[in-house]
């Protein structure tokens, strides 16, 4: 993943539109480097990104909550980020920190995210306060 993704002289993938990183056992040092490389613009125009079943945590979540920020991402329509071991109670804020990016620069995004141990109050307030995003809680 490093010279992928790290490689200043690695063009990227400027076709690429589908990335399907389920189930690869990313961990928080692999998701921040993604995250970089996105930054970077190694992925102009991604519109699909799936993350589901990786144990990343806060670090990862918050890079990518910035990348979405900074809009390096102006084609995504679908982040999968279900299963993943960031959506946890004690999370709460940095979830909603991501919605809150994503719900402010796309026009519509569908977010999948693990809501298992999530309060039913935290997912209906979500679902409620964003008008950009399509949450879809994965239990």
């Amino acid at each position: 993943m490093d010279s992928l993704v790290r490689g200043s002289g690695h063009p990227g993938f400027p076709k690429l539109t589908d990335l399907e990183l389920s189930r690869t056992s990313l961990n928080d040092k692999d998701a921040v480097d993604l995250c970089d490389a996105i930054g970077a613009g190694k992925f102009p125009l991604l519109t699909f990104l799936s993350l589901a079943c990786n144990m990343f945590n806060k670090t990862a979540v918050q890079r990518l909550a910035q990348v979405i920020t900074e809009h390096n991402l102006p084609h995504l329509n679908e982040l999968n980020l279900s299963g993943s071991g960031f959506c946890f109670p004690e999370r709460e804020r940095e979830v909603d920190a991501l919605i809150t990016a994503c719900d402010g620069h796309y026009n519509v995004l569908e977010l999948r995210l693990f809501g298992y141990g999530l309060s039913t109050e935290f997912k209906k307030t979500c679902r409620d306060r964003f008008l950009n995003v399509v949450i879809r809680w994965v239990e």
